[in-house]
């Protein structure tokens, strides 16, 4: 069992460096193909970064309807600065997925510690979300989910280690935390208020 944390700090910081190789790397050529989605996520970013509203002439709007859908709009702020920086791009476009993608690796290592109480168990999980084929694709191509994902396990991972140490601060911040997915996806908010309902129940 590694105990060392300048050992786990080296190997998680080896983790993250192979996780953003692999979402990183010839990020505007593949996946092949700048899909409809992806186009209009940069489009909106674009239009929100020069203008404040979206395609529709909606000002700083929480949802945006590209197709009759009300997608939540917090992807699409995300991909401001990357178009800021690197212009209007297939890169500047998937940058927030791929970012969020590889930073997913310290919440999972964070939730796999949390649960099992072992460095190495968590360092393990933090590595096969880093190399996950599914992972990866979704980091590379623009997905809201990718994001959302981060903040659910975060928030949860600070929840469950509120309640371990009974530490009221995390439990805050993990209420925080796992909420601002709605902000990126619709699936979170059914099963993220039912999970803290059985948070809830557990604690009283």
């Amino acid at each position: 069992m590694l105990k060392n944390n300048r050992f786990i700090y080296i190997f998680l910081g080896i983790i993250f460096f192979i996780a953003v190789l692999f979402r990183f790397i010839n990020l505007s050529s593949y996946p092949a193909g700048f899909h409809q989605d992806e186009a209009s996520l940069g489009y909106n970013g674009y239009s929100l970064m020069l203008t404040g509203k979206d395609d529709n002439g909606n000002k700083l709007p929480l949802y945006i309807d590209m197709f009759g859908d009300n997608r939540p709009s917090g992807y699409h702020y995300l991909t401001i600065a990357p178009i800021k920086l690197f212009g209007l791009n297939e890169f500047a476009t998937r940058f927030p997925g791929a970012l969020f993608g590889s930073i997913t690796v310290f919440a999972v290592y964070f939730l796999a510690y949390v649960i099992f109480k072992n460095k190495t168990v968590g360092l393990l999980s933090a590595f096969l979300i880093a190399i996950s084929p599914w992972h990866i694709v979704l980091s590379r191509a623009s997905a809201e989910a990718v994001v959302a994902l981060f903040f659910i396990i975060l928030g949860f991972s600070l929840l469950l280690y509120g309640l371990a140490e009974n530490k009221n601060k995390f439990i805050i911040w993990g209420a925080i935390f796992a909420p601002i997915s709605y902000f990126f996806y619709h699936t979170p908010r059914v099963f993220v208020p039912l999970a803290f309902l059985v948070f809830t129940i557990y604690l009283f």
